[in-house]
């Protein structure tokens, strides 16, 4: 606003205001009417109060009320105006004036005037809900009839009882402020007292002792002048303040002084000057109140606790006294003291973690278990707690296992050299004390050894330079090198400098090709070493790869991994990006194929971050995609999905249709997998349109709706689209991919019962897979043909097959069936390859259990040779056993006899100790009910909630798997009945977790949850506290509930069930709250959790149960109570007092079980509204 219009505004505030008695909104114009109204509080007036107008959601005028609170309006006919009234220290309330009338009263010169229209307005206190003005508490409409403004109660917001309440807050406050007055007295200040008494007057004016004290202390005040010196001091202070603009200051000495003479027109003239400024700056900056308490709503709803309270504490210094934002403002700071204390807590449960990781670790090097103690070390530092002093730890064990392994290694290597010596194997045992030489390169015994066996080969002339150099010449003089390999070896003895690397280079390909590692390796070290010494760091990362894939070859990924890490760190150390990109995805990769897939995951966000450095979106995108794949490789499915998402997100951005058809597919493999198939499918379909026709992502779509089709038994159309990827994958010539589909349509063959087919599909899956060393797809193909091979009764056929099969040293099966394609199915080009790195471990594994069942079979052998030998020796001794047979017959008869009455002794103990423990065990259990017992609500609690209930609690052992739950928060009242898994011991257990996870979760959230969000939590909370992933191995257990959330004040119940439904029986008629067909746990489908709500009304009976009743077995018919006889049940009893029903129920149940034990725990819970 401009300053012109400023000083135009406060001209008319101080001047023009206080000469007028009638505020009014416009001249009178044709086709309106005169309306007049005044702002009331308790029936008196209310001034300066500002009224903005709105007409079809815009403002059309704003006017101030007079000092007598009245004001005018013009009205047009058949028009809704809306009315917002503002004032500092009132709530912000809105009035509808709807001015339809007819036409024939319009004909009839219309509404003539409306007057005597009073309208509250509600002075703030915390006591009062601000949600009651969040519509408009009074809504206008004309009665023709009777010639006035009329309420509409129905559209009118009830504030009944409003003004009462009020009332009731005044007289309060002025009872606190006469006692006040009365301390003021006692110690002889009279003149604050008599304002004091002022001030209880104005709040309640006919505060009888307050009356009567007042004219004691004007009596007393009589013929001295402290009241006018008090009130010239007043004035003047209020002036300084008004003029130096401390306008909110000064009104409150105005009022002051005008307490002390309320006949000087001056000060009550100021105050509401003042009073109608501040109310045109309260409504101006009433938007931007509003824009900053959303904000501030929007902030705490998402956990921002600091932006929330910023917002807050800003809009509280437009509006201070707003109750709304003060307790908001009060829930912020509850809740930033909650998490704090919760960090507290998770600190002090983090160094204690801490320290029982670093003990735990130390406990492992001491029995040198080095690896896993590494493995504490690592789970340490993800605590980020000391860190330095666990890398020192950690660093100080890796060396510790370096040296075992060292030793380990020369230790054995030795032994076969020795062995290979004694044999005469020369040249074996060169080779390995060379090995031995370079574990420990200080140790003379293998340098001793190959004197000697230089000695024994006569080569006295050449033992210098080889126990000198570690080179080809030494290591491989035997074998004559190609041509290319000496003229290289001759040029790299002159080189120098970059020259020699390469040289190095490829005279170390070329000892590969001719499979000569050992020599290849020398030279890759000797160019490393040169290379680090002259800072050559471009050779040192081509040298390092290089090396990284010798290791490789010789099946040492460790070494390999860590050459590759190097390589790396020299990468991002000379600034070399795209270098450094590329090694860490394929480093990636290896990690991934050689089962460490948080390292690998640390690796792909680094190639992230590079490439957004970079600002290349596709290669963000494809190491996003390796992301989700890497979570996808280890069933995290919802991990998996976020991140391939993403990845989708930057496709469709960048407009690369091939990397948004593969992303589709994968999703659609996830949802396959999560059970959800027509997701599935949908992503399968919108993959396929999306990328080309002929494309390997096409391909890969068409075989998984074949796997959808063959999901849901329809053979016929999964061999459809199998054909029509092998089609795709033909023209492509991607033959490993033709495979794997081939295998799917033998599948469903062989589903078809079309064994011939089958067969010869299986084998040609067999022979792309060999040919490609696709081992998963052979060891799948083999198990399927073997299963042909038996429906066909040719067994001899099923044996050779599995004799096939069991040939493959690799792990178990890893792959599904049918098998879905992604396109990490495959591996990467780039990559070493990863059929062969996870064949290798695990060729290494079969070779470690083939070496300890070697020697578990020698020990046998030797217990063999041991009882042959104890055999023969009992052959000696058998005659004279024989011998004495008769006379030891004699002596083991009565020995025999002793110990049977012994053992009868020792079983009459034994007894009596079973019969004790019993009893310590019973007694146990009974305690144990007790506490669980007082874990869950006692009555009175109930009793407390609901006047006419009852609850039938019937364990089927002594303590139960069923539990109640009832409390009340924010005015709602939540009531749950639940069945955990099991019974007695086992299910009481899962019953106290239940009913604490539940408590926790209703009674610590910062608002009143609706029933299907406790659902939703609990379920996260219990699977969380019970570990589950979902494998089939794992055991399920879960909660069945039913819970209602009873709103009293709105006469409403909300409901959620897993599993378990409520009844609620009105008027003799049942009506039945269905539960989702899933429990609290995990679940094949985890979906939401619905929530149903029905309106409740007098004497409705609700009914929560677990099953246990209607499961128990009759002793006459030996069936099931059954659902529908129980609901029946509890229809004819419903209109019985609480007390009659549960004991008819109990009844009722003895009589349908007889003699039979009980089937289950038992609970039923009845209220009556």
């Amino acid at each position: 606003m401009c300053w012109p219009m400023r000083i135009i505004i406060w001209f008319i505030i101080f001047w023009l205001y206080p000469l007028s008695s009638l505020a009014v909104s416009e001249f009178a114009v044709a086709d309106s009417f005169r309306f007049e109204g005044r702002t009331v509080s308790n029936e008196s007036p209310v001034p300066a109060v500002i009224i903005n107008i709105y007409l079809d959601g815009k403002r059309i005028k704003q006017l101030l009320t007079s000092r007598q609170g009245t004001f005018v309006l013009y009205l047009r006919y058949n028009k809704e105006y809306t009315l917002e009234l503002v004032k500092k220290g009132f709530f912000i309330e809105q009035v509808v004036i709807d001015t339809k009338v007819s036409d024939k009263l319009v004909k009839e010169g219309g509404i003539d005037i409306a007057i005597d229209n009073d309208i509250p307005v509600f002075e703030i206190y915390p006591e009062i809900k601000a949600e009651t003005f969040d519509k408009p508490i009074l809504y206008y409409v004309y009665n023709e009839r009777n010639y006035y403004f009329e309420v509409d109660r129905r559209r009118s917001k009830p504030v009944s009882g409003l003004a009462g309440q009020i009332k009731g807050i005044k007289n309060r406050s002025a009872n606190a402020e006469y006692k006040q007055a009365l301390n003021l007295i006692k110690v002889k200040n009279l003149v604050e007292a008599y304002i004091s008494l002022k001030k209880v007057l104005e709040l309640s004016p006919s505060h009888a002792q307050a009356i009567a004290k007042l004219k004691e202390v004007e009596n007393q005040l009589k013929g001295t002048d402290s009241l006018d010196r008090a009130y010239e001091n007043f004035i003047r202070k209020a002036d300084e303040l008004r003029k130096s603009g401390k306008n909110y200051q000064a009104q409150m000495l105005y009022k002051r002084a005008a307490m002390i003479n309320s006949k000087d027109a001056y000060a009550a003239s100021y105050v509401h000057r003042i009073d109608s400024m501040l109310s045109y700056q309260y409504s101006e900056r009433k938007d931007e109140f509003d824009r900053l308490r959303a904000k501030g709503d929007a902030a705490f709803k998402s956990g921002k606790l600091d932006e929330a309270l910023d917002y807050y504490t800003k809009s509280l210094e437009i509006i201070p006294e707003d109750v709304y934002v003060n307790r908001q403002i009060a829930a912020v700071r509850k809740a930033v003291e909650n998490e704090k204390k919760k960090k507290e807590q998770e600190e002090k449960q983090r160094i204690v973690v801490y320290n029982q990781l670093l003990s735990e670790a130390l406990a492992l090097r001491q029995k040198k278990d080095y690896q896993h103690a590494i493995d504490k070390y690592r789970q340490a530092l993800a605590l980020e707690y000391n860190n330095s002093e666990v890398n020192r730890l950690m660093t100080e064990t890796a060396a510790a296992m370096q040296q075992e392994k060292m030793e380990r290694d020369y230790a054995d290597t030795i032994r076969l050299a020795d062995e290979a010596l004694a044999n005469k194997q020369y040249a074996a045992a060169a080779q390995l004390y060379q090995a031995a030489a370079k574990i420990k390169p200080g140790e003379r015994y293998p340098l001793q050894q190959l004197e000697i066996i230089n000695r024994e080969e006569g080569q006295k002339s050449k033992k210098k330079e080889g126990l000198k150099h570690e080179s080809f010449s030494a290591t491989h003089k035997k074998t004559t090198p190609p041509a290319d390999l000496n003229l290289l070896l001759k040029s790299y003895r002159s080189a120098k400098g970059i020259e020699k690397y390469s040289l190095a280079q490829k005279i170390a390909a070329e000892y590969v090709r001719a499979g000569k590692t050992d020599s290849a390796k020398i030279f890759l070290e000797e160019a490393l070493a040169s290379a680090r010494k002259n800072n050559q760091l471009t050779y040192v990362v081509s040298l390092l790869e290089d090396r990284a894939m010798m290791f490789f070859s010789e099946g040492d990924f460790s070494s390999a991994i860590a050459a590759f890490d190097e390589a790396i760190a020299t990468s991002l150390k000379m600034a070399d990006t795209l270098t450094a990109i590329r090694l860490m995805e394929i480093q990636s990769q290896n990690l991934v194929n050689t089962y460490q897939y948080d390292r690998a995951l640390a690796y792909i966000d680094r190639t992230i971050e590079l490439a957004w450095k970079l600002r290349d979106t596709s290669r963000v995108t494809e190491f996003t995609t390796d992301k989700g794949d890497i979570y996808h490789v280890q069933n995290q499915y919802q991990q998996a999905m976020e991140y391939y998402r993403n990845a989708l997100s930057l496709a469709e951005k960048t407009g690369d249709r091939k990397m948004q058809s593969l992303l589709r597919n994968n999703l659609g493999v996830l949802y396959f997998k999560m059970g959800k198939l027509d997701a599935a499918l949908n992503e399968f379909n919108r993959a396929v349109r999306i990328g080309h026709n002929h494309s390997k992502e096409v391909a890969f779509s068409y075989n998984n709706i074949g796997n959808i089709h063959y999901a849901h038994r329809e053979y016929g159309q999964a061999i459809d689209y199998y054909n029509k990827s092998v089609k795709i994958k033909e023209e492509l010539e991607f033959q490993a991919g033709i495979g794997v589909t081939l295998y799917n349509i033998a599948t469903a063959y062989l589903e078809l019962k079309k064994l011939a087919e089958a067969d010869t599909l299986l084998k040609r899956s067999i022979s792309i897979a060999k040919s490609y060393q696709f081992i998963e797809l052979m060891q799948q193909s083999y198990l399927t043909l073997a299963r042909v091979y038996e429906l066909a009764n040719d067994f001899r056929g099923a044996v050779q097959v599995y004799k096939d099969y069991a040939a493959i040293a690799i792990a178990p099966v890893s792959i599904q069936s049918p098998v879905l394609e992604t396109g990490f199915l495959y591996g990467k080009d780039k990559n070493v390859n990863f059929n062969y790195l996870r064949k290798e471990l695990y060729r290494q594994k079969i070779l470690a259990d083939n070496r300890a069942l070697i020697n578990k079979q020698k020990e046998q052998e030797l217990m063999i040779k041991d009882m042959e030998l104890q055999q023969q020796r009992s052959k000696v001794v058998r005659f004279r056993s024989l011998f004495l047979f008769s006379i030891l017959s004699v002596i083991l008869l009565t020995i025999l006899s002793l110990q049977i009455f012994k053992r009868y002794r020792e079983k009459r103990m034994l007894n009596e100790m079973i019969s004790f423990q019993n009893r310590q065990l019973t007694d146990s259990i009974t305690y144990a009910s007790r506490i669980q017992q007082a874990v869950m609500p006692p009555e009175e609690v109930v009793a407390g909630y609901f006047s006419d209930y009852f609850i039938l609690n019937l364990p089927k052992d002594i303590v139960t798997g069923d539990y109640f739950f009832v409390a009340e928060v924010e005015g709602k009242i939540y009531v749950a009945v639940a069945d955990c898994t099991g019974h007695g011991v086992p299910g009481a257990f899962m019953s106290i977790l239940g009913i604490s996870l539940t408590k926790e979760i209703i009674l610590m959230q910062q608002r009143a949850l609706h029933a299907n969000e406790v659902l939703n939590q609990l379920r996260l909370a219990l699977i969380n506290a019970l570990h589950q992933q979902g494998r089939e191995d794992e055991a399920k257990d879960g909660i069945d509930i039913a819970l209602c959330v009873i709103d009293r004040e709105k006469h409403t119940l909300e409901y959620s069930g897993a599993n378990n439904p409520a009844y609620i029986i009105r008027k003799g008629e049942l009506i039945e709250l269905k539960a989702d067909r899933m429990p609290i746990g995990i679940h094949p489908i985890l979906k939401d959790f619905d929530a149903h709500v029905v309106e409740i009304l007098d004497n409705d009976t609700i009914y929560l149960f677990s099953d246990g009743y209607r499961d128990q077995i009759g002793e006459e018919t030996l069936k099931k109570f059954r659902r529908d006889e129980f609901a029946r049940l509890l229809v004819d009893i419903h209109s019985l007092p609480m007390s009659e029903q549960k004991e008819k129920l109990y009844q009722r149940h003895l009589q349908w079980r007889g003699s039979l034990e009980q089937t289950d725990d038992i609970l039923i819970m009845g209220l009556r509204v």
